[in-house]
């Protein structure tokens, strides 16, 4: 059985055409200032016109049709309906740091007209014709509503912007009168079946396909018959309606799928993702209808189609980019993403780079990794999730250094929240055998670490304090000297603070092994060169062996402690000849 899925509109996956001003009204806000309790009639929120990536001129256009809309819309809708204000719209959004006539994402507006208790909402975009003209679509829609109405008009040769919009609220005059029919269907459905189909009519009059009222009639036919035609008839002139219905869109699958009908079930998805191509859920469930049908190609078929029409639109290199994911063609999803970058690179938002970030880690193209995790960051300097990706891929390209210095920009934007992605650059840094490189994080897990974060540090430096000491000891050309590294990490691991034995015997096992390692060489070199300097670099090594052999040979950990105590014992026999030698060689 098909999910329903929720329903959107072509409006969503924009982003705001103001980039200065915060996206989004904060969730449970109110509006401060404004008396709602007076107003009786029903509020109608309508929003500037939506236009993607705008200019200055862009923008006033908007701002010039947007209050067109407005003016023609109040007084001629009813008077049980009232148009918010253009002045007390601009009061709302500056309280909310918008600036006056701001144009809004579709999110952003609906959340703006919901705090404004408008139950009627007139949303739009606007694009530019290829004659240097205007288009519009605008959706009506109530609150809450699973379908609306569109609208669609375009500029006349010449015409002035605000008679353009003017005209435009001409055409949305009529759907908005014929709502309240539409909803009183909704309304009585469950309990007045024939009032409810009686009110639908009469929308329907008015305007044929009206998407509410033939969604109302669809769902009454569902109770009826599940996979019936006359549902799926209502349904397909819902969507003639209100092509942004996803939920109408999902309705005629469903019912396409119970009636075997795989070519209408592809082409409702197909339908759907016209709407919506940036909505990665919707995308990867039409895929698997796809596959399911044996149309593997049905996604690439589409998104040939849309290039063609719009070969600038980005919307359908991601949706291509979301269908090679699906396929695990990490090589393509990459490719698409990048051409994004190329048509426009200002429309790579978090979204992108998260995407993008991640395809490129998978292959991996390492070149790929560090260059859009470097672009992301330059972008978004405080975005951790990216600062993070930027460590970890400047680790994969041997750029250890700068791992260190991102990952300390990191620590100092959120210092106790930098755990995890602090903890995953520790852990990139040892599998790359760059062990050395995690000591200057051992005072951020001291001070800010928990003993879980302690410990798991202490685990993730163990292991490459191991590997160091067993690669010196497979060369049998490695200085001596260099088993001191071994004993630095072991310390510094120790520094951050943990307590638990599972993890301190070990790596005072190693610090111990490493500085045997360098006892007896010493002791050699000492017999033939008899210097107070040799003398004293001998019992340093001693002093530093046994502590940590005898915490070991004492410890929980029979295997551990069998491997230390023989050692423990030839440290403790070579003291007496340490002291001599200093008292011979050291004493004026």
């Amino acid at each position: 059985m098909l999910h329903q899925v929720m329903s959107l509109t072509l409006l969503a996956t924009m982003t705001t055409a103001i980039p200065a001003v915060p996206q989004g009204i904060p969730r449970g806000a109110t509006i401060t200032g404004q008396s709602r309790g007076a107003a009786q009639a029903t509020r109608v929120f309508v929003g500037n016109p939506y236009v993607a990536f705008a200019t200055l001129a862009d923008s006033s256009a908007a701002v010039l049709v947007g209050n067109a809309l407005r003016d023609r819309l109040d007084g001629r809708i009813g008077s049980e309906l009232a148009v918010i204000p253009r002045q007390e719209m601009n009061t709302d959004l500056m309280t909310y740091g918008y600036s006056p006539n701001a144009i809004l994402t579709l999110g952003s507006a609906l959340s703006l007209g919901k705090q404004m208790s408008a139950r009627i909402f007139v949303t739009s975009v606007m694009t530019k014709t290829s004659n240097g003209g205007w288009s519009i679509v605008i959706r009506v829609s109530g609150l809450n509503e699973d379908a609306g109405q569109v609208v669609r008009n375009t500029t006349a040769a010449g015409q002035p912007l605000p008679d353009f919009g003017s005209k435009s609220a001409d055409l949305v005059i009529p759907v908005i009168l014929a709502h309240k029919e539409a909803k009183t269907c909704v309304d009585l459905a469950a309990t007045k079946p024939d009032k409810a189909v009686e009110a639908a009519n009469k929308a329907l009059k008015a305007i044929p396909n009206y998407g509410l009222a033939e969604y109302c009639l669809a769902t009454m036919a569902l109770k009826k018959d599940e996979k019936g035609a006359e549902a799926a008839l209502h349904f397909e002139n819902a969507v003639k309606g209100d092509p942004a219905s996803l939920t109408a869109w999902s309705q005629l699958a469903i019912i396409h799928q119970k009636q075997n009908d795989s070519a209408k079930t592809v082409a409702d998805y197909q339908s759907m993702l016209r709407e919506e191509p940036t909505n990665a859920a919707l995308a990867k469930e039409a895929v698997n209808v796809f596959r399911k049908y044996h149309r593997p190609d049905a996604l690439k078929d589409l998104v040939k189609e849309q290039k063609k029409i719009d070969p600038t639109n980005t919307d359908w290199y991601d949706l291509s980019a979301t269908g090679c994911l699906q396929d695990n063609d990490y090589p393509c999803a990459l490719s698409e993403m990048e051409q994004i970058w190329v048509l426009d690179s200002s429309r790579a938002d978090k979204d992108y780079f998260n995407k993008i970030i991640f395809i490129s880690k998978q292959k991996p193209d390492t070149h790929a990794y560090v260059k859009y995790a470097k672009l992301g960051q330059a972008k978004f300097p405080t975005d951790v999730d990216i600062g993070g990706e930027l460590a970890q891929a400047y680790v994969m390209a041997g750029q250890t250094d700068s791992t260190v210095a991102v990952t300390n920009r990191l620590i100092a934007l959120d210092a106790p929240g930098q755990i995890a992605n602090v903890l995953m650059v520790v852990k990139s840094l040892v599998d790359a055998n760059q062990t050395e490189k995690i000591l200057p994080f051992t005072n951020y897990f001291r001070k800010f670490g928990d003993d879980d974060a302690k410990f798991k540090f202490a685990g993730l430096g163990f292991q490459g304090q191991q590997a160091m000491y067993q690669a010196f000891a497979k060369d049998t050309t490695t200085p001596h000297a260099a088993y001191g590294r071994v004993e630095l990490i072991g310390d510094s691991l120790l520094a951050a603070g943990t307590t638990r034995t599972t993890v301190t015997e070990p790596i005072n096992l190693f610090i111990g092994l490493a500085a045997y390692q360098q006892i007896f060489p010493l002791q050699q070199q000492l017999q033939t060169q008899k210097t107070c300097d040799l003398a004293k670099q001998y019992d340093a090594l001693l002093a530093k062996a046994e502590p940590s052999l005898t915490l070991v040979a004492n410890g929980s950990n029979a295997q551990l402690s069998g491997i230390a105590k023989p050692l423990l014992t030839n440290v403790t026999s070579a003291k007496p000849y340490a002291a001599a030698q200093i008292k011979a060689l050291c004493t004026p």
